[in-house]
């Protein structure tokens, strides 16, 4: 059924000419550039940014201090890529953050490092709920019950007040049972 729903909402979110995807939040004045992804419209992405800058409440510490100082006329939102098949948008925005990096662009996203993860010395792949829940066929409410729940293992990296979950506690979950973010299989 939450398919369906999921199906019939893009299938509206399309009539309308709702562009989805990935796209940058550039700082004109230092080059900073923020990546970000939506499943949904982008141009709503693009102002609930806006609305927490300007509230002084944006999750992102390092944007919202150059907001503060160098004002919103210094920024740009543009699209990167607008895709139609929404279960590879957050995979592309990744890809996009690698680009980004490897070419050497400063970037306001937090990288998700393994010394940033308590045990995951291994710097294993990390996912959203949002993530989670489409592998699993559930909502992304239902994964951060059972992370409240301890039902399955997350982390909240420094700087990242969302959950993150381990490639490794996904799969213990996917097993049976929970596992610690970087614990060892025996």
């Amino acid at each position: 059924m939450e398919l369906a729903n999921t199906h019939r909402s893009n299938l509206f979110l399309d009539s309308l000419g709702v562009k989805r995807g990935v796209y940058q939040l550039v700082n004109t004045t230092n080059g900073k550039v923020y990546v970000g992804s939506s499943t949904h419209a982008l141009t709503a992405r693009a102002m609930e940014h806006y609305r927490m800058l300007e509230k002084g409440s944006h999750v992102n510490q390092e944007l919202q201090r150059d907001w503060a100082q160098f004002g919103p006329q210094a920024f740009r939102f543009d699209i990167l890529e607008v895709l139609e098949d929404t279960t590879q948008i957050r995979a592309q925005e990744r890809a996009w953050i690698a680009r980004f990096s490897t070419e050497g662009k400063h970037l306001y996203n937090v990288q998700l490092r393994s010394y940033q993860v308590p045990n995951n010395s291994a710097g294993e792949e990390l996912y959203t709920p949002e993530e989670v829940a489409q592998r699993l066929k559930v909502t992304p409410y239902t994964v951060r019950r059972l992370l409240r729940e301890g039902k399955l293992q997350g982390v909240k990296p420094g700087g990242v007040q969302r959950w993150r979950i381990t490639k490794s506690a996904l799969e213990a979950y996917l097993l049976g049972g929970p596992k610690s973010a970087g614990s060892e299989d025996v």
